[in-house]
């Protein structure tokens, strides 16, 4: 019992903590350079934060099950107080700043604005769903081909 408690408290610490870290920060977005605000713009044209978002979403969901006995409002009002944006600027943006130079991120801009660009942002997802199918079947074949040549030793 007193173990459950224990778990109980410092998850619920967990999750106040990272309430505070994930919370807005209008300052951070103030204090950002042209380069952060142009890896930010690059990040959001290639659709990268909806993924930051999708993630975060799905581990606050996760929570669900972990605290039941939590109520559903105060996951929802946590939920409220997260903000990816921070976590765009906090976690990516200097990822982008070890990988690519100002001027590759202005080169990454004007592609991905150009109408090529655009429509890469739009076909992506059909040639993403067709390659993993293709690879599969593929990684399939594979398979069959080593069960083969597995069967003609013996």
């Amino acid at each position: 019992m007193r173990t459950n408690v224990l778990n109980v408290f410092i998850r619920v610490l967990i999750l106040v903590g990272i309430s505070v870290v994930l919370s807005p920060s209008d300052k951070i977005s103030a204090q950002m350079t042209e380069e952060q605000k142009n890896i930010k713009r690059l990040v959001e044209l290639t659709r990268v934060d909806l993924i930051v978002k999708d993630i975060t979403m799905e581990t606050i969901k996760k929570l669900e099950f972990s605290f039941p006995q939590v109520s559903p409002d105060v996951i929802r009002e946590f939920i409220n107080r997260v903000d990816t944006d921070k976590a765009v600027e906090d976690i990516l943006v200097p990822i982008y700043e070890r990988y690519f130079s100002p001027s590759e991120i202005e080169e990454l801009l004007r592609f991905y604005e150009s109408p090529v660009g655009k429509k890469m942002m739009t076909v992506r997802p059909q040639i993403m769903q067709e390659a993993i199918g293709a690879v599969q079947q593929w990684g399939h074949s594979q398979a069959k081909e080593f069960i083969r040549q597995l069967d003609d030793q013996k």
